[in-house]
């Protein structure tokens, strides 16, 4: 799979403190990748970098395999913070302005403005609109001239529910159509309803890079239990696939990985004579798994 975007030990300093420390990941082509992480983490200092909104204090990136320029940047739909347009402007008439500062044809406004659906609003003023569909204008504006990549920052910030199921959805079908996205927030569930792959950040510094997917499927809990629990500790000290066993009350707790099954650690007892009373595996929610990646 192609690779469009790959950071090599990106890093921004402010003084002595590291708003981004040493950051190193790839995008591949036709991904949504989530940028996750509290307030501060460092998700848009990062983009800020990734735009050549701010300058790196050391590290690089390259976009497209080649180093990022003005020719790079032609695309790339940016969506950072807030909406910035003019109130008593209609929505057409801003992205009119918005192709006339990027060189680009007025016909491209009909289509921007029919792909978030407001169209038929073209003609309202800015200050009109909800919050959602200031959200959905600007990024109307990012996707102009049909760029290759998108990079959103926290699309959905302080909309409601209704407001952020109508990004959402935008997003899947842009995603749907072939974009490549990259999308930074602080909502876990927006992430994992719309991301194929997720980067953590915590304190400007990466602690997880992989699939939605590994980051669900590892680490399953299992609680189990026998006549003799003291035995079925001493036995499973020697099964590989299961780690940070530990008694509480009469059950024992704990992980499986390596997508180990069950079924297959029950054969195994039973081999060593061990017959369980209990035996109950607990999926690790991606909720779950992300806040214990952050505690550490």
């Amino acid at each position: 799979m192609t690779t469009v975007l790959k950071v090599n030990n990106l890093s921004k300093s402010y003084g002595s403190l590291w708003a981004v420390n040493k950051l190193s990941f790839e995008v591949k082509k036709g991904s949504v990748y989530g940028i996750l992480g509290p307030n501060g983490s460092g998700k848009t200092t990062t983009l800020g970098m990734l735009v050549s909104a701010i300058n790196p204090s050391h590290g690089s990136f390259e976009w497209f395999g080649k180093q990022a320029s003005a020719n790079t940047r032609k695309g790339i739909g940016i969506f950072l913070e807030k909406p910035n347009f003019y109130d008593y402007l209609s929505a057409e008439n801003n992205l009119k302005i918005v192709a006339d500062i990027r060189e680009l044809d007025y016909s491209l406004v009909e289509s921007a403005l029919k792909t978030v659906s407001l169209w038929e609003r073209r003609d309202s003023k800015f200050k009109t609109f909800s919050l959602g569909m200031k959200q959905r204008l600007a990024i109307a504006s990012a996707i102009m001239g049909d760029p290759e990549m998108l990079v959103l920052d926290e699309p959905t910030n302080g909309l409601d529910p209704e407001g952020i199921a109508e990004v959402r959805d935008l997003i899947l079908r842009l995603a749907d159509e072939g974009k490549t996205i990259i999308l930074a927030s602080h909502l876990l569930d927006e992430v994992q309803k719309v991301c194929t792959n997720l980067l953590v950040l915590k304190s400007g510094v990466k602690i997880y890079d992989g699939s939605i997917d590994d980051i669900s499927q590892t680490n399953d809990q299992i609680e189990i239990s026998a006549e003799d629990n003291q035995a079925l500790l001493d036995a499973l000290q020697s099964y590989p696939d299961i780690v940070d066993c530990k008694l509480e009350g009469n059950i024992i707790i704990g992980k499986l990985h390596n997508n180990s099954k069950s079924s297959t650690l029950n054969t195994f007892l039973h081999q060593k004579g061990i017959a369980l009373k209990h035996l109950q595996v607990r999926k690790a929610s991606l909720e779950a798994q992300v806040l214990n990646l952050l505690k550490n």
